[in-house]
C-alpha cells in the first residue's frame, strides 16, 4: 500500500481572530491526513483524537507567544500516545510554556536541576535553536526525525564489556519503541505567519550516539 506523508507551509497576511491560528494547522493537518493510505489514516487518527480529548485547540489559540512547536506520537506496539507543546517568545532559549499531554511543566524544575550534564544532555533539544532547526527542516516526506542520544549511565567503576552490553540493551529497547512510532510535528511561526506540518512514518533504520554519564562527577 502507498503510503503518502505530507507537509505543507502556509503563509497568511492577516488573521482574522484569534481561533485562525489552530483552525488553519487543523485544516492542513485534516486535509492531508486523507491522502494516506487506509492503514495510515486509522494510525494517525489515534493521533487527531487524542488533539480533541486533550483540548488543544484552546492552548494553540490563547497562548501568547512568537513560535508554537507541537510534537504527537501514537505507538501502535504499546498504544502509548503523547502530546507535547512548547512555546517560545522571539529571542528566548527556553519555552516560556511546556505542555505534556495537557499538563502544565514547572519550568523550575523541568529545566533546572544539580545535575546540570544530564540535563544539557536531555534538555538541549528542547530549547529553541534546536527545535527551530528541526522543525524548518523537515521535507515533505520522510521517516521519523528522533532523538538519537542514548545516555549509559554508571557509577565511577564500570567494565567495558558491561558498557557495551548495556549499550546493546538500550540500543534494542530505543529500536522497537521507534519501530512502532508514528508521528505529526508542528510549527507555527507567528511573526511570518508560517506553518509546517509533517506526518512522519517509522524508518527501517535508525543510528545512535552513545554518551556515558556518571552521576558522581556531576554536581
Amino acid at each position: 500500500m502507498k503510503s503518502i506523508v505530507v507537509i505543507l507551509l502556509f503563509t497568511f497576511c492577516s488573521f482574522a481572530d484569534a481561533q485562525v491560528k489552530y483552525r488553519v494547522v487543523d485544516s492542513i493537518t485534516q486535509s492531508n491526513h486523507t491522502q494516506l493510505g487506509a492503514n495510515e489514516q486509522a494510525i494517525f487518527k489515534k493521533i487527531l483524537t487524542k488533539r480533541n480529548r486533550m483540548h488543544l485547540q484552546k492552548r494553540v489559540d490563547t497562548t501568547v507567544c512568537d513560535f508554537t512547536f507541537i510534537y504527537e506520537s501514537y505507538n501502535v506496539n504499546t498504544e502509548e500516545n503523547t502530546l507535547s507543546e512548547y512555546y517560545f517568545n522571539q529571542n528566548d532559549s527556553l519555552p516560556k510554556t511546556v505542555f505534556h499531554n495537557k499538563i502544565k511543566m514547572d519550568l523550575g524544575t523541568y529545566f533546572y536541576d544539580d545535575y546540570e550534564d544530564y540535563f544539557s544532555m536531555t534538555r538541549y533539544y528542547e530549547t529553541f535553536n534546536p527545535m527551530y532547526y528541526k522543525y524548518n527542516k523537515l521535507l515533505p516526506y520522510q521517516t521519523l526525525s528522533y532523538d538519537s542520544l542514548i545516555i549509559i549511565s554508571a557509577g565511577c567503576v564500570v567494565s567495558e564489556e558491561y558498557e557495551k552490553e548495556r549499550a546493546g540493551r538500550l540500543v534494542k529497547e530505543r529500536e522497537d519503541k521507534l519501530n512502532g512510532t508514528y508521528q505529526i510535528l508542528t510549527m507555527i511561526d507567528h511573526h511570518n505567519n508560517r506553518f509546517v506540518v509533517s506526518f512522519q512514518i517509522p524508518s527501517t533504520k535508525y543510528t545512535f550516539k552513545i554518551r556515558r554519564y556518571n552521576p558522581v562527577w556531576d554536581f
